[in-house]
């Protein structure tokens, strides 16, 4: 996982690791693909955070709680858009669900 290896190895001044959507659901149903990684950012002090909204509705917070940090993460990848949006030169001010929408699939290619 390179967010272990820029950690290990200093490639970037802040990384934040965050479970949305079907890694999460893999991390919290003990998937080997994943928990070693948790396993290893935890062992560096970097845990992940997971995102509270998702671990309420599939009920497994409490799983999550144990190798990450459950909280609300739409503002932080809002944040990641955004930084990403004016590193394109587009500037995005209350955009419509629809331009964030498109946003986040931009972001994500």
């Amino acid at each position: 996982m390179w967010a272990v290896n820029a950690i290990k190895n200093g490639w970037a001044e802040d990384v934040e690791v965050v479970l949305f959507g079907p890694i999460e659901d893999a991390v919290a149903r003990g998937d080997k693909r994943f928990v070693p990684w948790i396993e290893r950012l935890r062992e560096l002090r970097k845990l992940p955070r997971a995102c509270r909204r998702i671990a309420e509705e599939k009920g497994f917070e409490e799983i999550l709680g144990k190798n990450s940090r459950v909280g609300y993460v739409g503002a932080i990848i809002a944040e990641l858009i955004r930084r990403r949006l004016r590193s394109n030169d587009v500037l995005m001010k209350k955009a419509s669900r629809k331009d964030f929408l498109t946003a986040i699939q931009t972001f994500f290619r």
